[in-house]
């Protein structure tokens, strides 16, 4: 098989599995709230609103939009930033923190049934290739 078939065997997987992997991807991806949450939990539990934008890749208002739902939970806090008042510091609260477990629980979950369905070896190939592939977009972000 030539590079070039390989290449539109992987297009082709794509295509046809689109509507299984959208329903997937629902599940195990974190959009929104709770992938702001993650970011915040996984970065020291606080930063601010601009520089959540940026490594979100989300707009500043929809970060404003977010945030303003998470606070109403009683996920974050919101306060002025004390060396720049037109900054806005972002504080993960215990009850943001409890919500962080439960995303995570839930996708370990999803990890753990996806690891017995192929068994070992497949899992550990396909986490490796995840690994190579994200490395690639990630090294490249700039040019897709």
């Amino acid at each position: 098989m030539c590079d070039e078939e390989r290449a539109k065997r992987l297009v082709d997987l794509h295509l046809a599995a689109n509507a299984e992997a959208n329903r997937i991807a629902s599940s195990i991806l974190l959009r929104g709230e709770d992938s702001v949450l993650l970011w915040l939990h996984r970065h020291g539990g606080s930063a601010n609103a601009s520089q959540l934008a940026e490594d979100t890749h989300l707009t500043s208002g929809r970060i404003a939009n977010i945030l303003r739902r998470l606070e109403s939970k009683g996920y974050v806090q919101r306060r002025q930033d004390t060396d720049d008042h037109r900054r806005v510091s972002v504080g993960i609260t215990e009850r943001g923190k409890d919500r962080v477990m439960a995303v995570y629980q839930r996708l370990l979950g999803y990890s753990k049934r996806l690891l017995q369905e192929m068994g070992t070896s497949d899992f550990d190939q396909l986490c490796h290739s995840l690994a190579q592939v994200y490395g690639i977009i990630g090294h490249k972000a700039g040019s897709y």
